[in-house]
């Protein structure tokens, strides 16, 4: 994957630096496009999304939808691991409302896998206690899967797959905690 991300930067900085010949531009590539689109989009819309001096992001589903749609064509578990560490939507349940029609329109088993790693391994180091606050938090990711199961499964399964990850650290936990003084 690496060497892909290397040669797809080569190809860019070649193209990019071609000799313009009889007054036309290089001959650039689909995703050289979709950048300058992507890059134009978002300097049209910093000033929208800017507001009281500070950046509101998730305000411009176009350009989110571009900005994924360009990055999953590449690196689908990269961005599953970008979108792992996103905010929660409006209703307080993960992931984002954007994030979530995304995937049930990619419906790929991959990138909902990679969300699951990327939010999970987004919680950095922590203190392992006695692992009731881990079952809290499974049974909260549990009643926002049911919520979001007709709408957006491919979500409720994101949410399903953290509750039963955090259900066993939780018993690990408690198991720990009983061991150690």
């Amino acid at each position: 994957m690496t060497a892909k991300l290397i040669q797809t930067a080569k190809t860019f900085r070649k193209e990019a630096s071609a000799p313009q010949g009889d007054g036309t531009a290089p001959q650039r590539g689909y995703a050289c496009r979709k950048s300058a689109r992507m890059k134009r989009h978002r300097n049209e819309t910093d000033k929208e999304r800017t507001k009281n001096g500070k950046q509101h992001f998730y305000q411009d589903k176009r350009a989110f939808d571009c900005w994924a749609e360009c990055l999953y064509e590449e690196f689908p578990e990269i961005l599953g691991y970008i979108m792992g560490k996103s905010c929660n939507g409006k209703d307080s349940a993960f992931p984002h409302e954007f994030i979530r029609e995304f995937l049930e329109k990619q419906q790929n088993e991959k990138l909902t896998k990679a969300v699951v790693y990327g939010k999970f391994n987004s919680r950095g180091a922590r203190i392992v206690q006695d692992g009731r606050n881990l079952y809290e938090q499974a049974k909260c990711y549990q009643a926002q899967a049911r919520e979001l199961e007709l709408r957006f499964p491919q979500s409720a399964e994101i949410l399903r797959q953290l509750a039963k990850w955090l259900e066993s650290e939780a018993q690990h936990d408690q198991l720990e905690a009983e061991i150690v003084p």
